[in-house]
């Protein structure tokens, strides 16, 4: 919980009460397939703040990912390597190793 009392906006307002309470929540959704309700948690979709919602990203990302390369697999028969990836540093590490390509590497 020490993030929650730590965050701050761009402007210097703190979002303690927006990030208090995400994930705590749930939405009752109707599931016409299996005629059944599921909750599903309200997350507050402040990525660049809360590490909850950026973790529900991240793994959305990955999953949509991992599911267009198993739909590149079944088209080819060939094996699939990536070529490139993007590492995206904080501001603060970023200001660390701008312009020392050897430093970069070495913290990730």
């Amino acid at each position: 919980m020490v993030f929650y009392q730590k965050a701050y906006g761009e402007d210097g307002s703190k979002i303690v009460s927006f990030l208090y309470s995400c994930g705590e929540y749930g939405i009752k959704y109707w599931c016409e397939e299996g005629h059944h309700y599921i909750l599903k948690k309200k997350l507050c979709n402040e990525r660049r703040y809360c590490p909850i919602c950026a973790d529900a990203y991240k793994r959305m990302k990955v999953g949509h990912a991992v599911e267009t390369f198993k739909k590149l697999h079944d088209l080819h028969t060939g094996q699939i390597h990536p070529t490139q990836a993007v590492i995206t540093f904080p501001k603060e590490p970023w200001r660390e190793v701008a312009g020392n390509v050897d430093k970069a590497f070495a913290l990730v």
